[in-house]
């Protein structure tokens, strides 16, 4: 399944172009991003990345997820703002 996780891990080495230091940044051992992103790929049935010999770049399919998850990435964070503010404007006719 698609977490917000495997999500992060995804962009996270797509802009490191290296999943070591992509799971320095994150805070995660290497094997935990690898498994992320080797589930993304089985999930969605394609190689996201294109390996190479200490390096790793994104595929096309890879390019149009990397777009995605910005998007649901941004998306989600918009919706934990404002349900946190606290005020809720009501729409529609009273």
């Amino acid at each position: 399944m698609v977490t917000l996780d495997r999500l992060r891990y995804f962009i996270e080495v797509a802009t490191t172009e290296h999943v070591g230091n992509a799971a320095k940044l994150l805070a995660v051992s290497p094997s935990v991003v690898s498994a992320a992103i080797r589930e993304l790929e089985e999930e969605f049935g394609c190689e996201l990345f294109i390996r190479e010999k200490q390096r790793i770049k994104l595929s096309d399919r890879g390019e149009i997820l990397l777009e995605k998850a910005k998007e649901i990435l941004n998306d989600t964070q918009r919706l934990y703002t404002e349900l946190s503010a606290g005020e809720i404007k009501l729409k529609g006719h009273y």
